[in-house]
């Protein structure tokens, strides 16, 4: 074959890659930014679960205290009422 269509060939080729690379890389920054955004959404997202994390421990400890004051005030009133029993049968 001729060397110089061969040479002229490749140099077509180089000339497709070069374009297409060069198209990569002007679409690489409306990518980044899409990436960018999502990223910006999901840490709002984690912020958002990480505050209501937050709130829902702080009202389950509120909870827990209640129920353990209930707790306490029914064994006194159990005990209260023990004595009260004993008193009676005496």
């Amino acid at each position: 074959m001729f060397p110089e269509l061969e040479n002229l060939m490749a140099l077509q080729r180089a000339d497709g890659e070069i374009l297409r690379l060069k198209d990569d890389i002007a679409a690489l920054p409306k990518r980044v930014a899409a990436i960018e955004e999502k990223l910006a959404g999901t840490k709002a997202t984690l912020e958002r679960a990480t505050t209501a994390i937050k709130a829902d421990e702080s009202a389950r400890r509120k909870y827990e205290t209640g129920i353990q004051d209930l707790q306490g005030k029914i064994s006194k009133y159990r005990d209260h009422q023990s004595l009260a029993v004993k008193t009676n049968e005496q």
